[in-house]
């Protein structure tokens, strides 16, 4: 039994160890995933404003075509209100009132046209400056991606580099004396660290 019970805890620890592994794998998948995911977001916002800025731009120019021929309209109204104004008949003061009420009318869908053609415009300029704002991050987060690839590149060179060998030469001199105690020669002796101690005399 209590043999069975170690088998059985190391079991457990294993498969604790392997579910710890593929969290961990699991964790660095999904990091992967959303860094490519960011690392394309400035681009697709980049093209949502720029759809956006041409849906704006159709609407304004339909606008402004309305525009005009609302002011077409509204000059050859005003031209006949100045010729019913000039003539003198029974039946000019109902259409006079009718005129009035057409060019009123007229004047509130100009302002209206004008209106909204201010606020498309203004759309279109915010939606400019973020287009440029994401365009740029897009360039600058190219840049710092390289940059922090470079870095990683030169530290991984700079820790595979075999380390230089110095030699360290070492000159001693030794007097040399002779059986009476005169000293008679010197010779110099050559110590290099970097050849397996190896002393050389000369």
């Amino acid at each position: 039994m209590p043999q069975h019970k170690t088998v059985k805890r190391a079991k457990t620890k294993r498969s604790s160890a392997a579910k710890r592994s593929v969290a961990k794998q699991d964790v660095l998948e999904l990091v992967a995933k959303i860094e490519n995911e960011f690392r394309h977001v400035p681009a697709r916002l980049v093209a949502l404003c720029r759809q956006e800025q041409d849906s704006l731009k159709h609407r304004e120019t339909k606008l402004k075509n309305a525009l005009k021929i609302t002011e077409s309209k509204q000059k050859i109204l005003e031209k006949k209100q100045v010729t019913l104004s000039h003539q003198k008949k029974s039946g000019n003061k109902k259409q006079m009132a009718q005129l009035k009420k057409l060019i009123a009318s007229n004047v509130k869908s100009m302002k209206d046209l004008v209106r909204e053609i201010k606020e498309l415009t203004h759309k279109r300029s915010l939606l400019e400056h973020k287009q440029f704002k994401f365009t740029s991050l897009g360039k600058e987060l190219l840049q710092l991606e390289k940059r922090l690839n470079a870095k990683k590149a030169a530290k991984t060179a700079k820790t595979h580099k075999k380390p230089m060998r110095r030699t360290v030469v070492k000159r001693f001199t030794i007097p040399a004396t002779s059986s009476t105690g005169d000293s008679v020669s010197s010779s110099t002796m050559e110590f290099k660290a970097s050849d397996s101690n190896t002393i050389e005399t000369s």
